[in-house]
């Protein structure tokens, strides 16, 4: 396997499993959709589990709209 580490921010939760911020990756992958609906196409496409597969993160000091909160995903 090829180390991509360098292409995106990635993380290691408490149990040692890498994670990105799904944010990173939408940018990353230049998807051209709204992340709102891409993410959602995502969590529903490979039936994502909430806080098994991803977990919602709202950022500190910053107002959110409905439903932009970001998510980060594991692998």
């Amino acid at each position: 396997m090829s180390d991509t580490t360098h292409l995106i921010p990635v993380q290691r939760n408490a149990e040692g499993e890498a994670t990105v911020n799904a944010r990173d990756l939408h940018a990353f992958l230049e998807v051209g959709k709204m992340f709102a609906h891409w993410i959602q196409d995502r969590i529903k496409h490979f039936e994502f589990v909430e806080n098994q597969d991803f977990i919602i993160l709202a950022e500190i000091g910053k107002i959110q709209k409905a439903g932009a909160s970001q998510k980060k995903t594991t692998t």
